[in-house]
């Protein structure tokens, strides 16, 4: 039925208890799981200072997340496979939904 699920993380208590379900489903139909961490850059000025401390820790945090959804998963013996991505958060969107969008 799913051949691939996706579950994005940020290491949270709530995010853990999505990843347990994600890591159930994937195991229930032999499915591809595929474990998201984006780092929220902000927009701020990157040469504010303790800025690229604070983006160093976030990442290594982030890969201390994906390693453990990793090993749960492997655990089930599941396919596996973990990102981390770095985004600026949009604001705004850019399209205003249309009453055809929403019917």
């Amino acid at each position: 039925m799913y051949d691939t699920i996706l579950i994005s993380t940020d290491g949270s208590d709530t995010a853990q208890l999505a990843t347990e379900r994600a890591i159930d489903v994937a195991d229930r139909y032999d499915a591809t799981l595929h474990v998201l961490y984006v780092i929220e850059h902000s927009r701020e000025d990157p040469t504010v200072k303790g800025y690229e401390e604070k983006i160093s820790e976030e990442i290594n945090h982030a890969d201390t997340v994906l390693e453990q959804a990793a090993e749960q998963a492997n655990e089930r013996r599941l396919t596996v496979e973990t990102a981390r991505e770095q985004a600026v958060p949009r604001r705004k969107s850019k399209s205003t939904p249309t009453k055809t969008m929403l019917d």
